[in-house]
Formats: structure tokens, C-alpha cells, sequence
């Protein structure tokens, strides 16, 4: 169903934070069988339970780095490079930097919309913090903190932002949160929706 795409990235996610270990070995088998297989990715890396209970901050960003350097080191045995893609959202803007030496690309994820209005902010702080990695804007169309749809106007904040920046080629694309979401016809998707058709064929840097 994917093979139409020009790259797919395959989650090594597991459940809400439960790895079994062996999702690296199926990313890979998928980039033999697939060229446009690109990398993994991860969502809500830091929120193990099992990582993070009992652990000072300190502990848990050396638990990550090992984590993901044991990732990283598997994903070598894929045919070509393969893409180590992060979910990182605002609250992650303050950790210890070196914790993703290994990631390839972050995408940035604001949980709270009412953080929305500090967008540029805290994307121009990723920016400074990462200026030789892969980047991506992540778009909500529902605040799942706070149970209610994403306002039309910070729909407009959101999405009119990354796509400025997609356009200036400082980020690689955007990211729209919608297998939870989409079909639901909330006013914010449906806002969504004719956003995209009117900015279908904009042209951004390759």
C-alpha cells in the first residue's frame, strides 16, 4: 500500500512505549524488499514507563542515549542508510543535547496548543540546537492534554508557519497527526483538509 510513496519511514515504536527489541530487524528486512524504505521511527521515545520510573533526569538521558545508539547500531545492517527518526516535542527542548547524537532527523510536536503561540520560538531553539540535522514540523489537529478540537486560528498559526518553513528549505516536511483523528469531522480537520487542497502544488526546495 506504500509502495507508490517515495519514502516510508516504518515505526520501531511498539505500544506506547513497549518495545519488543526486534522492530530494527523488521525495518530492515522491509528496506531489502522495498527501495523507498527510508528509516524508523520513534514516538514517545522518552515516555517508558519502565525508563523513566525511580531515574533522575541524568539517568534516564544516559538510559536514552544507550538505547538509541543500540538502535542506530542495528539499523546498519539495512542495504543503505537508514533515517533514525525522533518525535520531539516542546517539553524535550531543555535536555542534554548530546542525548541525540544518533537521530538523523527530529520532528517537532507541541502537546499543549496553547503553546502553539510560541511556535517560532521554540522551533528557532531546535533550529540552533541541531543545524546539521533533518527537521520536521508536527502538525495536531486535536489537543488530546486538554480533550477539545485545535482552534481554527492556531490551526492557521501552525500549519501557515511550517509550511514558511518548508518553503525556505529549513525543514524536510511536514508531519499531520491523523490516524486518530481524521474522519471524526471536527471543524479543525475539516479547516485541514481545504488548507492542503489550496497549498497543494506549492514548491519547496527538493
Amino acid at each position: 500500500s506504500f509502495c507508490r510513496l517515495k519514502n516510508v519511514q516504518w515505526s520501531c515504536s511498539g505500544s506506547e512505549g513497549f518495545r519488543s527489541g526486534n522492530e530494527e530487524e523488521f525495518v530492515c528486512w522491509l528496506a531489502e524488499e522495498y527501495p523507498n524504505v527510508s528509516g524508523a521511527y520513534l514516538d514517545d521515545f522518552f515516555g517508558d514507563p519502565f525508563i523513566l520510573k525511580g531515574k533522575t533526569q541524568q539517568e534516564q538521558d544516559e538510559n536514552a542515549k544507550i538505547r538509541l545508539a543500540e538502535i542506530e547500531a542495528k539499523l546498519k545492517k539495512a542495504p543503505r542508510p537508514m533515517d533514525l527518526h525522533l518525535v520531539y516535542y516542546t517539553r524535550d527542548l531543555n535536555m542534554d543535547l548530546s542525548v541525540f547524537e544518533k537521530v538523523t532527523m527530529l520532528s517537532l510536536w507541541t502537546w499543549d496548543s496553547e503553546q502553539l503561540v510560541d511556535l517560532e520560538k521554540n522551533f528557532l531553539q531546535m533550529e540552533r540546537q541541531f543545524p546539521d540535522k533533518k527537521k520536521m514540523i508536527g502538525i495536531y489537529m486535536f489537543d488530546f492534554e486538554a480533550g477539545h478540537p485545535i482552534s481554527l486560528e492556531l490551526m492557521e498559526h501552525q500549519c501557515n508557519f511550517a509550511l514558511q518553513m518548508l518553503k525556505e528549505g529549513r525543514i524536510d516536511g511536514m508531519i499531520f497527526e491523523a490516524n486518530s483523528t481524521m474522519g471524526m469531522q471536527m471543524e479543525s480537520e475539516m479547516w485541514l483538509r481545504k488548507w492542503i487542497e489550496e497549498n497543494k502544488n506549492t514548491v519547496v526546495p527538493d
